[in-house]
C-alpha cells in the first residue's frame, strides 16, 4: 500500500506545477459540474496533461501508462487512490490555468508545487499548427526579447565535503566570474572516519538548509569534516554576504547570484549519484535518510521525490563505464559516436535509465547530466542520452540535458554552466524552468565534438577567462510550415541530431558574432526520413559549444 500510495502522490504533484493554455473556455458556472472555463485539454511542456469534460470527470496524465482519474466540481478537482484524497483549486486568467490551495491527506506532497504560483507563459498545444509534424518545443513560449538568460552553476563541492575551497570561498568565486544561479551541492552522506572497534563508517547529514546557518544537521562526531587528514569546520557565509549576493552588490550589472535552497548530491553505491534542490522545504533543518548510505538509485529518487524535491542524475559515465571506451580515439578524433558497440548503448543501462524517466514525473526528476567536469567521464553520456530519448520522446516524456563543473576547487569552476531563460531570476521561476526546460548548456570540453578534446580531465586547462562563448540569440519554430530556426552568437557550425544521429550540419558565411541563423525543415526530402521522435542541436564556436534541449517531433 505504501508503494501504490509514494507512486499516486508522484503522480499527483505534477498537477500542481500546471500553468498551462486553454483548448475551450467559458465561464464559472458552479455547482457540481466544472467551472466552465476549466473544460479542455490543459498541458505544459514535458508535463503532465489535464483534461477536464464537462460532465465533472477527467483524467490527469503524469505518465503516459498510468492516467489518473480526478472529478472536478466548480473549481474544485479532487484526487483519490486507496481512500487518500486532496484538493486543489483551479482558476483561468487570460488563457492560463494556475493551480492553489492545496488541501486533504496528500496537501504535504502538494502544496511545494502550488507555492510555485502561475507560470508566466503558455505553451503550445500540439495540433493546433497546420504542419506535417507535430512540434513541442520547450522555448515555445519563451520571450526572448524580454526574458533574461541566467547563468547557473548545480554541481559545486566546497570542504564541507570533498572539496578544496570553503564554501565562502566558492560563493565568492562563483560571484566574481558572474554566475547568476549556485547550488551548493556538497555530498548528502559525507564519511569522515570510522567508528572504534565496530569498524562503523560516521557521517554528517549535509543537505545545505540554508546559505548563512550554523545548524548544520550534523549526525555523529563533533562538527568537523575530515579532507585529506586534516579537519576544518563546516563552513557558511554571514547574513550580510548573502543579502548581498542576492542584491548584486559589488557587480556593474548589479544582478544578484540566486542561492539555490536545500541542496546537496546524494550517492547510494557505485557512483550513482543524484542533485536534489528544495529537498524538504518544509523544515529547517532537512535530514537525509539513512537508507541513502546502502540504497540504490531508484531508492534515493523515490525518498527525494517524496520530499519535494527537483533533482537530475549525475555522470552516469561513471556507472557505466562509458568513459573508458575507445577514449583515445574520441582523444584522437576519431568518431566513435556512432559505434554501435558503444557502451552507452547496452540495452541494459538504456532500459534502467529510460524506465527510471518514465516512472517518475518530470516536475521531480527532470533530467541527466551530460557534461560534467572537463568530460573526462561524460564523454559518451550524449550517446546515453540519446538512446534514453528514443524511448522516451515517443510517450511524451522529455528528459533535459545539463552541464556542470562538479568543481572541487575554484580552479575547477566554469568549464560548464546552465543558461536559464526566465522573465525574472526567482526561486520559483527557476523550479519551473527546471521542469519546463527552459535552459540550454554551453561547455568549453567536449570530446566526441572535437571540442578541446586534448583538454579532457586536464586541471591545468583553468577556463576563467575564455570570453565569446556561443550563447541563443532565441529557438522558434514555425508550426504550420514544420520548421524549428535557431538564432546564436559566437557561432562557427550549427549540428542538428535526431535520435543519436547528424541529420544536418550548417555552416554560413554570411554569419556575423552577433547572429547565425540555422532553419530545420523537417519536410525537406533529404532529411525527413531521418526525423525521429526529437530533434536537438549543437551549436559550436570557436570558445565552446553550446546546446539545446530536445524538440519533440512527431508526424501527423
Amino acid at each position: 500500500m505504501k508503494r501504490r500510495f509514494v507512486l499516486f502522490a508522484a503522480l499527483v504533484a505534477a498537477i500542481s506545477l500546471l500553468t498551462v493554455s486553454v483548448v475551450s473556455c467559458g465561464d464559472d458556472n458552479g455547482g457540481g459540474a466544472p467551472a466552465s472555463n476549466l473544460i479542455g485539454e490543459w498541458r505544459t511542456t514535458g508535463a503532465p496533461v489535464i483534461i477536464i469534460n464537462a460532465d465533472g470527470t477527467g483524467t490527469l496524465i503524469a505518465n503516459p501508462s498510468q492516467p489518473i482519474p480526478i472529478t472536478v466540481s466548480g473549481n474544485t478537482i479532487t484526487v483519490e487512490a486507496g481512500g487518500v484524497t486532496g484538493t486543489m483549486t483551479a482558476t483561468v486568467t487570460d488563457g492560463q490555468l494556475t493551480l492553489s490551495n492545496a488541501s486533504g491527506a496528500l496537501a504535504s506532497v502538494l502544496q511545494p508545487y502550488v507555492a510555485m504560483g502561475t507560470f508566466n507563459t503558455t505553451p503550445y498545444t500540439p495540433g493546433d499548427g497546420g504542419g506535417t509534424f507535430t512540434i513541442t518545443s520547450p522555448y515555445e513560449n519563451i520571450n526572448w526579447s524580454t526574458f533574461g538568460q541566467y547563468k547557473a552553476a548545480l554541481h559545486t563541492h566546497t570542504h564541507n565535503s570533498d572539496g578544496s575551497n570553503s564554501l565562502p570561498e566558492s560563493v565568492q568565486r562563483h560571484y566574481e566570474l558572474n554566475y547568476d544561479i549556485l547550488a551548493i551541492t556538497d555530498h548528502v552522506w559525507f564519511r569522515i572516519g570510522v567508528g572504534t572497534g565496530s569498524g562503523t563508517e560516521i557521517y554528517r547529514d549535509l543537505i545545505t538548509p540554508s546559505w548563512a546557518t550554523t545548524q548544520w544537521p550534523v549526525r555523529a562526531g563533533d562538527g568537523l569534516i575530515a579532507l585529506h587528514g586534516e579537519f576544518y569546520p563546516l563552513t557558511h557565509i554571514t547574513q550580510q554576504q548573502l543579502d548581498d549576493y542576492q542584491s548584486g552588490v559589488g557587480r556593474p550589472s548589479g544582478r544578484k547570484m540566486l542561492m539555490v535552497p536545500h541542496t546537496g548530491e546524494m550517492a547510494p553505491h557505485n557512483n550513482e549519484e543524484i542533485n536534489v534542490f528544495f529537498y524538504k522545504m518544509d523544515q529547517a533543518i532537512p535530514r537525509a535518510p539513512a537508507a541513502w548510505t546502502v540504497g540504490s538509485l531508484r531508492n534515493s529518487i523515490l525518498d527525494a521525490h517524496d520530499n519535494g524535491a527537483v533533482f537530475f542524475i549525475n555522470h552516469p559515465g561513471r556507472t557505466t563505464l562509458a568513459q573508458d571506451f575507445r577514449s583515445a580515439d574520441a582523444v584522437a578524433g576519431i568518431d566513435v559516436t556512432a559505434d554501435p558497440n558503444n557502451p552507452s548503448n547496452i540495452d541494459s543501462w538504456i532500459r534502467k535509465y529510460a524506465n527510471l524517466y518514465l516512472e517518475f514525473p518530470i516536475t521531480s526528476l527532470t533530467g541527466l547530466e551530460v557534461f560534467n567536469r572537463r568530460d573526462q567521464d561524460s564523454l559518451h553520456d550524449r550517446v546515453l542520452w540519446d538512446n534514453i530519448l528514443k524511448l522516451t520522446m515517443p510517450r511524451g516524456r522529455f528528459v533535459w540535458g545539463y552541464g556542470n563543473d562538479d568543481s572541487h576547487s575554484n580552479n575547477a569552476i566554469y568549464v560548464n554552466y546552465n543558461v536559464f531563460v526566465m522573465p525574472e531570476n526567482t526561486t520559483d521561476n527557476f523550479r519551473a524552468a527546471m521542469v519546463g526546460g527552459h535552459s540550454y548548456i554551453v561547455t568549453t570540453v567536449a570530446v566526441n565534438e572535437g571540442l578541446n578534446r586534448n583538454h579532457r580531465g586536464s586541471s591545468s586547462f583553468v577556463t576563467h577567462n575564455i570570453t565569446n562563448r556561443p550563447a541563443i540569440n532565441s529557438v522558434s519554430v514555425d508550426h504550420d510550415a514544420s520548421t524549428i530556426t535557431i538564432n546564436s552568437t559566437n557561432t562557427t557550425s550549427i549540428t542538428w541530431i535526431s535520435e543519436g544521429r547528424t541529420i544536418r550540419r550548417d555552416i554560413s558565411d554570411t554569419w556575423t558574432a552577433a547572429s547565425a541563423v540555422s532553419t530545420l525543415d523537417l519536410t525537406d526530402a533529404a532529411i525527413t526520413d531521418q526525423i525521429g521522435s526529437y530533434v536537438r542541436a549543437n551549436i559550436m564556436g570557436p570558445n565552446g559549444m553550446a546546446v539545446i534541449q530536445p524538440i519533440r517531433t512527431l508526424k501527423r
